[in-house]
């Protein structure tokens, strides 16, 4: 296999002993030699030496002080001429900001240290394909190409928000960064790491520094950032790869630097904090235009929001040391301010998804009961083409806040068998805790995350005048938690952090009608979803309701409780066993259910299906059955959706006042029946509608009615004028002029004229043309 040549070797100035541990260890692993040491008249100061010394370590690495990161990143890329014409591997966003993204696309790299530069996509968290590193290595080139001699990756990455890249996990054993070195190793390449923030890496993961940069060969890390250093970073390395060299006149900034590496580290976890209180306080704006993402805030920078100067579709929030808490509080004031004024200038088409109003209609039967069918929505047309073959790796709805997301790839564990399915512990062996507090709220979301599969279900009201959810249950293996969604209704989208995690599974039953209600009502959204009823469906059970998988354990559930008001406070006892039942047993299901979906060899197309559910989004659309009812009479006369309009204001009107669905007062069915035959008998309103609000005020009814039905010819004829009382008679010919002004021209203008006094004046059409004229000045 072909090989890059060995990189040249040269003198660098000398490390000496370190008195900052953490940065001894740093670079502890990068030379196997001592290093030389070069003492010239144009060495550096004392104070800079110092410096270097603080953070090498004397089993042969060493570290150069620059002026920025930017003059570090090209250190270890001039070559002697005879090794000209490299080229270099980093991600497309391995630039932290747009004049030096655009200097590595427009050939920096070659300008400054005579490399190309060849770039490969960044994912969302900063890495990128693997497959496409290896492709990009020049295994065989000839004379006439470069070949690839360094291979730059960044931790952490500035450009996607300060993600960490992720050194520790259990599945696969081998984390993405150590995957780069074994490729870069097979070609004899070294890797640079990009470091600028990667004490923030290391606060962020809990480990050592040394653990984050073990493998890789080089890295650069900044004095200033978070270290607070007015200037200056660090470049370490081994002997044979960094140039050495000296900075004279640098005591004063080198200085700074001590403080920074001896006294600054420790308050890094503060700037984490900070952070995540401005991001939390932009989220519970659960704006339409600036969104956040809190699961993918890692360290000490948030991205979030659409319109900016870092890049076209986001702004960009750093905290740093002189940030206090007063500073915070401020921001978030500010902040939170500018993006409600923008969010009130710019109105998008796509409705508000996070507006906290309770208003949303149902599909109601004369009754008002709930039916089975399922919602359709504005865009389920879109996901539907999503589901095609031919787009199934693109983004079905450019709006969805969680898009980046919801591409994830299930894990090993998630797509392996369970061995062993233990039965779920009894209702009264399962400790119920209910969550009515903000307090509570914050304790169970950290107890979730602590878990990899979740059962979850909604509790819906539709019995008060505003429909509502009422509880959300979730289900772990130990306990049963019961939320009031009505108490906790502005805080619940904290569940996000969570719900929106794609390592923990969230198990649902008939996921259509909770989705819809998490996300209008409370603005949650889910990503990694399981639909039993989706996997039921998938392997022909004949039966697709929750009460086929409850026979498993001998639970039936009391059919009476179906339709009970759960607004109720206190919530009965009765209330909440037969709520936690609905989620209790759902991880049970999902075992068993996924050992066959394996079986079967479905459980990929299960998983895309429930994955496609996760990305329709359900705006909030104020008065969904009035609009359906449009939708269907759209070609019936003017006048009947004047009454229309009138009707549903009146239903609305009276279902308000008595606190009813407004189905209860008048079906939508119904409504649109009385439209499109307009009765004016009111035996005939009572067979359409027997409700009896519509009985107790018919008379209301029949009035509005009446205001939409036509003048009838006869009853018009014994009351209008004679024609020629008008001043459409003035002028009319004589004789047998007369007779064929009145045959060709004034039935025609008569006709018309009976029709403008029985419409509206807005469908009155003109009868007066330019014909009509010619003729009439024809016979005059």
């Amino acid at each position: 296999m072909w090989q890059a040549p060995p990189p040249p070797r040269f003198q660098a100035t000398k490390g000496g002993a370190s008195h900052v541990e953490a940065f001894e260890r740093v670079v502890r692993h990068f030379a196997s030699g001592r290093v030389a040491t070069s003492k010239t008249d144009t060495s550096s100061t004392p104070l800079t030496n110092n410096l270097e010394d603080h953070s090498s370590e004397e089993d042969g690495s060493m570290a150069l002080l620059g002026r920025d990161k930017e003059m570090d990143k090209v250190a270890p890329q001039p070559l002697p001429p005879r090794y000209r014409l490299r080229d270099l591997i980093m991600g497309d966003y391995a630039f932290n900001d747009d004049g030096e993204r655009s200097c590595a696309i427009l050939g920096g790299p070659a300008q400054i240290a005579g490399v190309q530069a060849s770039l490969i996509r960044n994912n969302s968290d900063g890495t990128f394909s693997l497959d496409e590193l290896r492709d990009r290595i020049r295994k065989n080139p000839d004379c006439h190409e470069p070949y690839t001699t360094l291979v730059i990756i960044e931790n952490t990455h500035n450009m996607c928000g300060g993600k960490v890249k992720l050194i520790i996990i259990k599945n696969p054993p081998l984390d993405w960064i150590e995957k780069v070195k074994n490729i870069s190793k097979e070609y004899n390449i070294p890797v640079h790491m990009d470091g600028a923030r990667v004490i923030n890496a290391a606060v962020y993961l809990k480990v050592p520094v040394e653990r984050v940069v073990r493998d890789v060969d080089t890295v650069c890390f900044c004095l200033s950032k978070g270290l607070g250093a007015p200037i200056g970073s660090i470049l370490a390395g081994s002997k044979t790869f960094v140039l050495g060299g000296g900075w004279r006149q640098a005591g004063i900034i080198a200085a700074a630097g001590l403080v920074a590496l001896d006294k600054m580290i420790d308050r890094l976890q503060e700037d984490h904090d900070h952070i995540l209180q401005i991001a939390r306080a932009i989220d519970s704006l659960r704006s339409d235009i600036f969104k956040v993402d809190l699961p993918s805030i890692h360290t000490n920078i948030l991205i979030g929001a659409k319109a900016s100067s870092i890049r076209p579709d986001c702004v960009r929030f750093v905290t740093y040391w002189q940030i206090t808490d007063d500073d915070i509080r401020d921001t978030i004031d500010r902040v939170t301010f500018v993006l409600k004024g923008f969010d009130d200038q710019f109105k998008i088409n796509f409705p508000r998804l996070h507006k906290h109003e309770i208003t949303m209609e149902k599909e109601e039967s004369q009754q008002a009961e709930v039916q089975t069918a399922e919602v359709t929505t504005c865009n389920e047309e879109s996901v539907k083409k999503f589901c095609d073959a031919d787009i199934a790796g693109q983004d079905s709805c450019e709006s969805h806040p969680y898009k980046h997301l919801l591409n994830f790839e299930p894990t090993v564990e998630q797509l392996s068998r369970v061995e062993n399915i233990e039965a779920p512990k009894t209702l009264k062996e399962t400790p119920l805790c209910d969550i009515d507090t903000k307090t509570s709220l914050e304790e169970l979301i950290t107890d979730l995350k602590a878990w990899k599969e979740l059962g979850v279900d909604v509790e819906y009201s539709d019995h008060g005048y505003k429909a509502l959810t009422c509880l959300v249950q979730i289900s772990t293996p130990d306990k049963d938690y019961i939320i009031d969604a009505i108490a906790l209704k502005d805080e619940l989208h904290a569940l996000n952090e969570v719900f929106t995690n794609p390592d923990i599974v969230k198990i649902f039953h008939s996921a259509v009608n909770d989705l819809k209600w998490l996300q209008q009502d409370l603005g949650v959204f889910v990503v990694n979803l399981f639909d039993t009823q989706i996997a039921m469906k998938a392997l022909g059970y004949k039966k697709l309701g929750l009460d086929a998988l409850l026979q498993d354990y001998h639970v039936a559930k009391d059919k009476t409780m179906q339709r009970q008001d759960f607004r109720r406070r206190p919530l009965p006892p009765k209330f909440k066993d037969y709520a936690r039942v609905d989620s209790h047993y759902l991880i049970g299901f999902y075992h068993k259910l996924k050992n066959e979906l394996i079986e079967a060899n479905l459980l990929r197309a299960v998983l895309d299906d429930c994955n496609n559910c996760c990305k329709i989004l359900y705006p909030k659309v104020e008065d969904e059955a009035y609009l359906s009812v449009r939708r269907n009479v759209e070609e019936i006369h003017k006048r009947q959706l004047l009454v229309l309009e009138k009707l549903n204001s009146w239903r609305h009107q009276i279902a308000q006042y008595l606190d009813k669905n407004v189905g209860c007062v008048l079906s939508k069915s119904n409504m649109e029946t009385l439209v499109l035959q307009m009765p004016s008998d009111s035996a005939d309103i009572m067979q359409i509608s027997q409700s009896s609000h519509v009985k107790e005020h018919l008379d209301e009814v029949m009035q509005i009615l009446s205001e939409g039905n036509p003048v009838r010819f006869n009853e018009f004829s014994r009351n209008k004028r004679k024609f020629n009382q008008t001043g459409f008679g003035r002028n009319e010919p004589s004789g047998s002029n007369k007779k064929k002004w009145n045959n060709q021209i004034g039935k025609n203008v008569q006709n018309m004229f009976d029709l403008r006094n029985t419409l509206p004046q807005r469908d009155r059409k003109p009868f007066w043309n330019k014909q009509a004229a010619k003729r009439f000045h024809k016979y005059n």
